[in-house]
C-alpha cells in the first residue's frame, strides 16, 4: 500500500514538473500587440525596390517592444529569406532557397507559421508586388490576372486562389480573420477583388489607381506606430501615409489613390448594387450611360472605373425616381464600406475609394469575368450585358431597316470571343428583322446575309 501511495505522489511530483515547465514556456511566450506579415515578392523587376523598402522597414526601432514585423523576401534569382525586423536589422529567421512566391500555397503558409511563432493581438498581412485587380494582363506565358508575380517560376496568385490562402489562414487563426490584409501593389481596390477576399480579413487596404514606384512608405508607417492602436487605426495610418508620401512627402509628388474597405459592409453594399443594377435594366438608359461612361474617373485600365462617381454621374443624367432612389442608396452603403479614402495629384478628386469593371466596348469584355465570384452573386455583369444589347443591337437594327449596313460592318470588324452572346443575339434579331418579318429590301438583305456569314467566322 505504501508503495502505491509512493508511485502515485511520484507520479503528480513528475505532473507538476512538468506543468510547471510547460508554464514557464508560455510565458516565455511574447504576444505582442501587432504581427506584421509582409510577403514581399521580388522575384522580378521590383528587386531594387524591395532592397529600399527592407531598408525602410528598419525604422520600426523601438516600437519593435510592441509589434514584430516578419518578411519573407525573394530577389531576382536568389533564394528566399523570412527576416524579423528589430532594432534597425535584419535579423535572418530562415533561408528557404528556390520558392515559388505565386503560388497561394507558399503565401498561406508563411502566414500561418509567423502567426504560430509570433502570436499578437492583432494581424497585418501586407501582400508586395504588382497587381493587376481581377484584370488581365499579357505576359510570355499568355494572360495572367491577380497579384504576386514570380518571373522566375511563371506563376502568380489568382484573386480565386488568393481566396482560398486566406480561407486557410482563418482556420489557423480559430475562425478569427486577419485583422488587415493590405495590398502594396497596383490596382487591387476593386469590388470584384474584396468580394472575394472579405471573408479573410476584417479591413482591405489597397489602391484603385496603378502605385507609383516608390509603393509603401514603410519608414513613415513603422516610425508613426504608436501602443495600444486599434485595427481601424492602423488601417487609416497606413492609408494616410500612403497618400501624404506621395503629396510633397517623402516619394514626392504623384497622383495616388489609397483607402480602407469595412469588409463587413460588403452584404449590404451588393443588396444595394442589385437594386440599382436592376433598375439601371427597366428601361433603355444606353445613351446616358455612355455619356456617364465618357467622364467618369479610370484608373490604370479604362475599363476600371469608380463605382461611387459612375453611380453619382448616372443619378445626375436619369431622371428618373427608381434610378435616384437606389443611387442614393448604394452611394451611402459605398460610403459606409470606405473606412478612409486618400488622394493626392491630379485627376483623383473623383476617386472614392472602390473601383469596378466596366468596359465601354462589347468586345473589351473579358468573357472569363463572368466567372467570378462577384459577377455570379450580384446583377452587375447582366447590367453590362443589357447595356450591350441596348447600345449596340437596336442601332444596328434602325439603321438596316433603313437600308444602311454601316454600324454592322463596324461591328463585325471588331467582333471576337468576349461578345459572342451578343453576336449570336444579332444575328438571331437581324435575321427575323431581313428574313422573316421581310422588312428589308433585297439588296439590304443580300448584304446583311454576307455580314452574318463574315461575324460567324468570328465565332
Amino acid at each position: 500500500m505504501k508503495r502505491m501511495i509512493a508511485r502515485i505522489l511520484a507520479v503528480f511530483a513528475i505532473l507538476f514538473v512538468l506543468c510547471t515547465e510547460a508554464n514557464a514556456a508560455a510565458a516565455k511566450i511574447d504576444v505582442k500587440e501587432w504581427t506584421f506579415m509582409i510577403f514581399m515578392n521580388a522575384d522580378n523587376n521590383l528587386d531594387q525596390n524591395a532592397v529600399k523598402d527592407l531598408k525602410e522597414m528598419r525604422a520600426i526601432g523601438a516600437n519593435s517592444d510592441f509589434a514584430n514585423v516578419i518578411v519573407m523576401v525573394d530577389r531576382d534569382n536568389a533564394p528566399a529569406v523570412t527576416y524579423k525586423i528589430i532594432d534597425n536589422k535584419q535579423e535572418v529567421l530562415k533561408k528557404h532557397g528556390e520558392v515559388d512566391m505565386g503560388d497561394y500555397k507558399v503565401y498561406a503558409s508563411f502566414v500561418k507559421d509567423t502567426i504560430k511563432k509570433y502570436p499578437a493581438k492583432h494581424y497585418c498581412s501586407i501582400l508586395w508586388n504588382h497587381g493587376t485587380g481581377w484584370k488581365a494582363i499579357k505576359s510570355a506565358n499568355g494572360m495572367v490576372k491577380g497579384i504576386s508575380y514570380d518571373e522566375q517560376s511563371g506563376n502568380h496568385m489568382s484573386i480565386a486562389e488568393l481566396g482560398f490562402a486566406l480561407k486557410d489562414i482563418k482556420k489557423a487563426l480559430g475562425g478569427n480573420k486577419l485583422d488587415l490584409l493590405c495590398f502594396d501593389a497596383c490596382l487591387m481596390q476593386m469590388a470584384e477583388v474584396a468580394y472575394t477576399v472579405r471573408d479573410g480579413a476584417d479591413y482591405i487596404v489597397g489602391s484603385e489607381e496603378v502605385e507609383p514606384g516608390e509603393g509603401y512608405p514603410y519608414k513613415q508607417i513603422f516610425s508613426k506606430l504608436e501602443k495600444g492602436m486599434k485595427p481601424d487605426e492602423m488601417a487609416r495610418l497606413i492609408s494616410r501615409a500612403y497618400a501624404e508620401s506621395y503629396d510633397d512627402g517623402c516619394a514626392g509628388y504623384e497622383s495616388s489613390t489609397h483607402s480602407v474597405l469595412v469588409s463587413n459592409a460588403y452584404e449590404n453594399f451588393k443588396d444595394c448594387l442589385n437594386g440599382y443594377c436592376k433598375m439601371m435594366m427597366s428601361s433603355d438608359y444606353s445613351s446616358q450611360i455612355d455619356k456617364v461612361l465618357a467622364e467618369v474617373t479610370k484608373f490604370g485600365y479604362p475599363e476600371n472605373i469608380d463605382l461611387k462617381h459612375f453611380v453619382a454621374l448616372s443619378k445626375a443624367k436619369i431622371k428618373n425616381g427608381g434610378i435616384q432612389t437606389t443611387a442614393d442608396k448604394l452611394i451611402n452603403s459605398i460610403e459606409k464600406m470606405i473606412n478612409a479614402n486618400n488622394v493626392s495629384g491630379y485627376g483623383t478628386n473623383y476617386a472614392y475609394g472602390l473601383a469596378v469593371y466596366f468596359p465601354q466596348k462589347s468586345y473589351k469584355f473579358e468573357k472569363e469575368y463572368r466567372q467570378l465570384p462577384f459577377a455570379k452573386n450580384t446583377m452587375w455583369a447582366s447590367m453590362i450585358q443589357e447595356y450591350y444589347k441596348k447600345s449596340v443591337i437596336k442601332p444596328i437594327l434602325d439603321e438596316v431597316a433603313k437600308g444602311k449596313t454601316t454600324k454592322l460592318k463596324e461591328y463585325i470588324e471588331k467582333a471576337n470571343a468576349n461578345n459572342v452572346d451578343l453576336s449570336l443575339e444579332l444575328t438571331t434579331k437581324l435575321n427575323f428583322l431581313c428574313f422573316t418579318e421581310k422588312k428589308c429590301d433585297e439588296k439590304t438583305a443580300n448584304r446583311v446575309k454576307q455580314l452574318l456569314g463574315q461575324l460567324k467566322n468570328k465565332l
